[in-house]
């Protein structure tokens, strides 16, 4: 552990699994404190007990009103490393409108702050 986050609070989101997961507990060794989120709770669950310095949260980050929530209550970070997104398998022509709409919501939409 360098430490040089020591003193910093961090926001991962989709941490989870993946690469939200692992640099959720790099950030922790590295002296973070992390606030962990994701929508799967059971995941956000076992990463918690892999390192103290990681606090969870159920976040849907393409629902505006949970991320002004979790701001408010929690707020401000020093780092904010968005990891949330999708990609969905097959061909684009294979893709149904509802699996394009929540991989746009996710991956585009989520990113643009409400005015």
């Amino acid at each position: 552990m360098s430490g040089r986050l020591a003193e910093k609070r961090c926001l991962v989101t989709a941490a989870g699994a993946g690469i939200g997961r692992e640099s959720a507990l790099a950030f922790a060794r590295n002296g973070a404190a992390v606030l962990a989120t994701d929508i799967d709770t059971t995941a956000l669950a076992s990463l918690a007990k892999e390192n103290g310095r990681i606090r969870t949260q159920h976040l849907d980050v393409s629902d505006s009103t949970q991320i002004d929530a979790l701001a408010a209550a929690r707020g401000p970070f020093d780092v904010l490393f968005n990891c949330a997104g999708h990609v969905p398998c097959g061909a684009l022509l294979d893709t149904d409108y509802l699996t394009w709409r929540r991989t746009f919501t996710l991956n585009v939409d989520a990113m643009y702050p409400p005015v």
